[in-house]
């Protein structure tokens, strides 16, 4: 059985994760066309249940390593999850 995930809507504003275990994030990184790289966070809210995709802008620290910045993000989408 593999699941799916169906992207509902765009939220203008993320509501605040409650708790949620990091271990059970997947994480990817997107180039763009234009050369940036974004970061996606697909998670499920342990509480709410409620699952997001969400695009974080990364940039390059002063050791020329790329890192994501967590304190802002560009989107945000409410996800379900579905069986195929």
């Amino acid at each position: 059985m593999s699941k799916t995930w169906k992207v509902l809507r765009e939220e203008k504003t993320m509501k605040e994760c409650t708790i949620f275990d990091w271990q059970d994030d997947n994480w990817t990184s997107v180039d763009t066309e234009e050369g940036e790289v974004w970061d996606m966070n697909l998670y499920r809210d342990d509480i709410t249940n409620e699952c997001r995709l969400v695009f974080y802008p990364t940039y390059i620290n002063d050791e020329g390593i790329r890192e994501v910045n967590t304190t802002g993000y560009a989107k945000c989408y409410k996800v379900v999850e579905e069986e195929a």
